[in-house]
């Protein structure tokens, strides 16, 4: 995963694959980490947040963005939740 794509994906919705029904989540946050000068790698955290009585439970998750890409094994946990939005975290080190 590119943290570049999802830096221009900011205020989009992404659907996520759950169960009974698809979620819709909007990107809010890309928050960049250190480089590993090693690998030239740059972990990243995406915060989603959609209507808290939409909540997703923690887990894996499958994401499709607007323009159809689709991103399997997203690990999003729900972390704030003031009515009526649920923030959830997906970390990529």
């Amino acid at each position: 995963m590119d943290v570049e794509y999802f830096k221009k994906q900011l205020g989009n919705v992404f659907v996520a694959a759950a169960i009974p029904r698809p979620v819709e989540l909007r990107l809010i946050r890309v928050r960049e980490g250190e480089e590993d000068f090693e690998t030239s790698h740059v972990s990243f955290t995406l915060t989603f947040a959609n209507p808290s009585e939409e909540r997703l439970s923690p887990g894996i998750y499958q994401l499709t963005s607007e323009d159809g890409l689709e991103f399997a094994y997203v690990p999003l946990i729900p972390v704030a939740r003031t009515v009526p939005v649920q923030q959830y975290l997906a970390e990529f080190p």
